[in-house]
């Protein structure tokens, strides 16, 4: 049901422990991963395989400490990334409109720019608030995505079930919103 692409999982850990990092050290974190991924993971793919250059054709997605890591790529670089998917993210942060501001900021751009920004989150995850926020914060901007909200909480079965359900949407029309 997917399209042919190339799958790439970089090992992504910049910090000791997600969880327990103080946001100073996340948001270094975060902007580290990026760097790596926008400046050496990205050219080496398109340098190394048959792969299309241009945010049309590339995506970032990620589950948990990921899920994070590809919202804040994706969202902070959306000539970079034209899809972005989320599953059980571990957004940080004081505030979701803190954290995503900038991309908050200027709706018209998003949405022309964004195929599709796909966000799953189970219920009974701890992090359900704040991809609820986000969530809340994308509908109250004016920001076309998906929302998948489930049961269960922070688990592979709820993870694998968003990237069954993501990955089909990948490089079609509008992303099959």
């Amino acid at each position: 049901k997917a399209r042919p692409m190339s799958i790439v999982t970089p090992l992504s850990h910049t910090v000791r422990n997600f969880g327990a990092a103080a946001e100073a050290e996340l948001a270094r974190s975060i902007g580290l991963f990026t760097r790596e991924l926008l400046e050496v993971i990205v050219p080496i793919v398109e340098d190394s395989y048959r792969a299309a250059p241009g945010s049309a054709n590339r995506a970032g997605a990620g589950l948990s400490m990921g899920g994070a890591q590809a919202l804040q790529a994706g969202l902070d670089h959306p000539d970079a990334f034209a899809w972005v998917g989320s599953f059980g993210a571990a957004i940080r942060g004081e505030s979701v409109a803190q954290t995503y501001a900038s991309f908050l900021a200027d709706p018209k751009l998003a949405n022309e720019r964004l195929r599709l920004l796909w966000i799953g989150a189970g219920r009974d995850d701890g992090l359900f608030p704040a991809n609820q926020a986000l969530h809340d914060a994308l509908i109250a901007n004016g920001i076309t995505h998906v929302f998948h909200e489930s049961t269960g909480g922070h688990t592979w079965i709820n993870w694998r079930g968003y990237f069954i359900e993501f990955l089909p949407r990948l490089f079609r029309p509008q992303g099959l919103r």
